[in-house]
């Protein structure tokens, strides 16, 4: 009696301060071996910026790849986006050249040949919808029929990379509203401005729910830009602006060049929001095995007190 009274401290003392199996009682975890970083989607996956061109190893790309390292998750930079894609090019071809015929044929052979693919990161959708914008007129009736149509094919493309890459992290990158800066070209730009905001939040709702449908996580660009904020702030040469609107002209061309893309600081925040994602995404399996280990450790405890 008394040795299973003993036997039932330890147990509850052991599982209270999560304690370490001894040797050979669970697997050990294996050190991060170098895998792969699959980069698809448009410009802001190559890393486009005016007067500059693609970098396809810069732009979020670089930065992401550098904080994996940081974390013990070295990877090797593979970049496959083109600037200009949109949902049905990724799928059907005709924007940029590949040997496979597209975008997604091309990531799928190569998620195909290498199967040490640890991330894929993926922008796509914009370019869908800025044909919808006429001048400082955005057509409704164009955005709609083109929203539908986007959401069915980043079902597709999400789909396809998850078939192709079952293990694979797949992070999906929402927006941000570049034309939020035409609030600062008088009342005819403030309505442009507010007819973006809706427009935007409809793309980033069916990005998002493209991402989690196939099991993948969310950047959330827009939170880094501020994109929802309303509060104010003052700007040197436009003087007192939404916080919003500031945060275009600060981390884009767009006040300075009139070009939607990302400065090096924008493409920083891009990298952070994807970063978070892959955190998150960690926090969630560290957890899980945690769980796994507590019940090993559970039945390892459980034969000690029988033998008792």
């Amino acid at each position: 009696m008394t040795r299973i009274r003993s036997a039932l401290v330890l147990a509850l003392v052991l599982l209270t301060a999560g304690f370490s199996l001894p040797a050979g009682a669970a697997p050990a975890v294996p050190q991060a071996r170098p895998g792969t970083y699959l980069a698809l989607g448009d410009s802001l996956t190559t890393g486009y910026q005016p007067g500059r061109g693609d970098a396809v190893h810069r732009g979020y790309v670089g930065p992401v790849a550098a904080g994996m390292a940081r974390r013990g998750q070295p990877v090797r930079i593979r970049n496959l986006a083109c600037t200009g894609e949109t949902t049905q090019t990724m799928i059907e071809g005709g924007r940029c050249t590949y040997r496979q015929g597209s975008q997604l044929a091309a990531a799928r052979a190569a998620l195909a040949r290498d199967r040490s693919t640890r991330l894929i990161t993926l922008t796509i959708g914009a370019n869908d919808v800025r044909r919808c914008l006429q001048g400082t007129q955005i057509n409704a009736p164009c955005t709609q029929r083109t929203l539908r149509q986007t959401r069915a094919r980043l079902e597709v493309i999400l789909g396809s990379l998850r078939e192709a890459a079952p293990q694979a992290q797949i992070v999906v990158l929402d927006y941000y509203n570049p034309y939020l800066a035409t609030h600062l070209l008088g009342n005819e730009g403030r309505l442009v401005a507010a007819s973006s905001t809706l427009l935007h939040t409809q793309l980033n709702s069916a990005v998002r729910n493209a991402a989690t449908g196939a099991g993948g996580s969310v950047a959330y660009v827009s939170s880094g830009f501020n994109s929802t904020s309303f509060r104010y702030t003052r700007l040197s040469t436009w003087g007192r602006v939404p916080v919003r609107v500031a945060q275009i002209c600060t981390l884009t061309w767009m006040c300075n060049a009139a070009d939607i893309h990302p400065n090096d600081t924008g493409y920083a925040v891009l990298a952070a929001a994807v970063l978070d994602a892959v955190d998150a995404r960690s926090g969630q399996d560290r957890v899980a095995k945690r769980g796994a280990r507590a019940d090993s450790g559970s039945d390892w405890l459980l034969r000690r007190l029988k033998r008792s």
